[in-house]
């Protein structure tokens, strides 16, 4: 909602009405509010600007603008004034007993997160009735009870020193209140700000309510064991602390206060859309609280005068222009800026911010497709990732002589036998099963069918699955289900190269970056990645893995795992890997094998030969 509000302009003896949208419009007006030669008072949605010229002979003016700025001294607090509507619901929200503004950087989010503390709901100070922000601005005004005891949290004591300390409480709590740390009238023994190391709990002088001080990089014990009545919490705390303080909340019938920009943070993954707060205030989680969010502030919304209109404009050029033509003139994808910036100037979650994949962009590798079967020129693989309690999935490539590898056709399927599974890969592109006879164990007795796949449509290069599923005994027959596989016709099918995810990630990563010099396979313009995904029925869940497809989570305290993805929505993911990993290159149809100069067929027991004579010529030196 955009800001509506109307303001009073004074300058000198002319007065002006109107809203921020027709004060930018007036040159004339902007000219002196902004004219750092005159004398500002800025009172909420009243703004007076005189000339010193014009004031020189006007004692009585300078009179009472010496009372004002006593005032404003003694109480900013009593002109405080919302930048929004939202912030301004947020403030006289009464349900809520978890109340939220997710809103961008320098929207004031924060300073309306501590004037709720203050003076809304359960007040920590007296108030009066007739103080501008009441009267004139809209907050709804609640008398004090009684004193109370608040916690505040931040990253750390740098953060706690500025900006919680520096701009929001001591700029905004009344001068009466903040005893030794007061703004003015100071006198021997006073200070600026706590003792971060020792002051970590301060008393208001006149209403007694207590004020304590954590950050996010204390121990958790710090949490455990109190009562306090409200908790402001800044920007994105972690969880486990603030389970902590939750339980001690409760007990006082007290509430939270979270006042947030939803981007994620270097090295913590629980924050962003990957976090936890994001479906606690999103309305699929409530952990037994009441939950009102409050979003829709732009730093659009934020006075001239308070944030110029001229940075707010650098700041949109920073995480959204240059991003953009970057992205249109030079086909180079800018989506981890873009989304970043989405975050910080329109208060959306940060979507990107945990996914592993997050060079995967549809626009350019979801195409529709291009052919009905591969072409003859192509050269063809098949991965599976075999499943017991999870889905087998086997995955078709092809590759062009452009290096450009397709993923055409996908088969997803839960609770069938290997030989079910093998008979579906092999129909499902047109390629017959024809039975050889039976083989019959001689330990176990069982009889197996045998078969053989004849490629009369499809010519694979090569079929890989997982090594540890190839060599797994089978919990029914002890045979290996790799054998089981070949049995069942796969009987080329070997052993993909290892699946350490360090290794093929950045691969995967690689191919799926645009490359402005690349061109696109489908529309023929410059920019491509080399990885392509076919818009077809059974590629869709592949592509829901791929979106969701997010690093684990991190313990409390511990380093981001970076090279660790969580083991869920990964079932298509792996498959990929083993191909990744073979590596597919175009070689020519199968049928009709061309080599290509300088390589050569990947083949896992040679590898352990060449590695072993190696390491026996080693040994020999």
């Amino acid at each position: 909602m955009a800001n509506n509000w109307q303001y009073f302009f004074r300058v000198n003896n002319d007065i002006v009405e109107c809203t921020h949208a027709e004060y930018l419009k007036n040159e004339a007006l902007r000219e002196r509010v902004r004219n750092p030669d005159w004398i500002h008072f800025y009172c909420g949605r009243t703004v007076l600007t005189f000339d010193p010229d014009w004031l020189k002979d006007r004692p009585k003016v300078q009179l009472q603008l010496r009372q004002l700025e006593q005032e404003q001294r003694d109480n900013p607090l009593r002109f405080y004034a919302p930048n929004s509507q939202e912030q301004l619901d947020f403030i006289n929200d009464e349900e809520g007993t978890v109340c939220a503004i997710v809103d961008p950087n320098r929207c004031g989010k924060t300073t309306a997160g501590w004037v709720k503390m203050l003076i809304g709901r359960q007040p920590m100070i007296r108030a009066n009735r007739g103080w501008e922000c009441f009267k004139d601005h809209g907050l709804k005004f609640h008398e004090y009870q009684k004193p109370q005891s608040v916690g505040v949290a931040s990253y750390n004591t740098a953060k706690l020193e500025d900006p919680i300390w520096k701009e929001m409480i001591k700029k905004w709590t009344p001068d009466n209140e903040l005893g030794k740390y007061r703004r003015y009238g100071k006198k021997r023994g006073y200070r600026f700000a706590p003792n971060w190391g020792h002051d970590r709990h301060i008393q208001l002088v006149e209403s007694l309510s207590q004020i304590g001080f954590y950050t996010y990089e204390m121990d958790q014990g710090n949490y455990e064991g109190g009562a306090l009545k409200k908790w402001l919490w800044d920007e994105q705390g972690r969880q486990a602390m603030w389970n902590g303080a939750d339980r001690g909340t409760r007990t006082t019938n007290g509430f939270h206060i979270f006042c947030l920009t939803p981007h994620q943070i270097e090295g913590r993954p629980d924050t962003g859309a990957g976090g936890w707060l994001h479906p606690f205030l999103t309305g699929k989680q409530s952990h037994g609280h009441t939950v009102k969010v409050f979003t829709g502030t732009s730093i659009f919304d934020v006075p001239d005068w308070i944030y110029p209109e001229e940075q707010k404009l650098i700041e949109f050029e920073k995480w959204e222009g240059e991003p953009l033509r970057i992205q249109e003139e030079q086909g180079i994808s800018q989506r981890k800026i873009l989304s970043e910036g989405r975050a910080r100037l329109y208060g959306e979650w940060h979507m990107t911010s945990d996914i592993v994949l997050d060079e995967w962009q549809p626009e350019y590798s979801w195409i529709d497709p291009l052919w009905t079967r591969p072409p003859k020129d192509l050269t063809l693989y098949r991965a599976i990732d075999h499943g017991i309690n999870a889905p087998t999935v086997c995955l078709y490539f092809a590759v062009d002589k452009n290096q450009n590898i397709f993923l055409y056709r996908s088969y997803y399927n839960k609770g069938c036998t290997i030989a079910e599974n093998v008979k579906a890969i092999i129909e499902g592109c047109g390629n017959e099963r024809r039975k050889l006879g039976q083989y019959q164990d001689h330990r176990s007795g069982l009889i197996f069918e045998q078969y053989e796949e004849n490629m009369k449509s499809e010519h694979f290069a090569a079929t890989v699955m997982d090594s540890r599923s190839f060599t797994m005994p089978d919990k029914m027959c002890g045979k290996p289900h790799g054998w089981i596989y070949k049995q069942s016709g796969l009987k080329s099918i070997k052993k993909a190269a290892g699946k350490f995810s360090s290794h093929w990630i950045p691969m995967f990563q690689e191919m799926l970056a645009v490359d402005p010099e690349r061109m696109h396979p489908a529309t023929g313009k410059m920019g491509a990645p080399r990885f392509y995904v076919f818009n077809v029925p059974e590629n869709t869940p592949f592509k829901y893995e791929i979106e969701h497809y997010f690093w684990k989570k991190h313990k409390e305290g511990e380093e981001r795992p970076k090279d660790q993805p969580a083991k869920n929505n990964d079932h298509g993911i792996n498959a990929a890997a083993y191909g990744l990993m073979i590596p597919m290159r175009c070689r020519g149809n199968f049928g009709d094998p061309v080599p290509v100069e300088g390589e050569r067929w990947y083949d896992q027991q040679e590898h352990k030969r060449v590695v072993a004579t190696a390491e026996a010529y080693r040994r020999m030196e």
